[in-house]
C-alpha cells in the first residue's frame, strides 16, 4: 500500500514531466528521479506510463 508520501512524489514526477514536455524546460531527468527513494514505486510507475503510451496509440489507430 503506497503511503501519501509516495502519492506526492508520483504527483510531482508527473508534474514535472508535463511542464518539461509542454514547456520544453531544460531540466535533467536525474532532477525529477534523484528525489525517488523508493525504487519499486519508481519502476513501477515508469511502467505504467509505457502501459498507458502503448494503450493510447492502440486505440489512436
Amino acid at each position: 500500500m503506497y503511503r501519501i508520501k509516495d502519492g506526492a512524489l508520483l504527483i510531482k514526477i508527473t508534474a514535472l514531466l508535463f511542464f518539461h514536455v509542454v514547456a520544453k524546460d531544460e531540466i535533467c531527468l536525474y532532477d525529477i528521479f534523484r528525489s525517488a527513494i523508493n525504487i519499486d514505486l519508481l519502476l513501477s510507475y515508469c511502467f505504467i506510463l509505457v502501459v498507458s503510451y502503448f494503450v493510447c496509440v492502440a486505440m489512436a489507430q
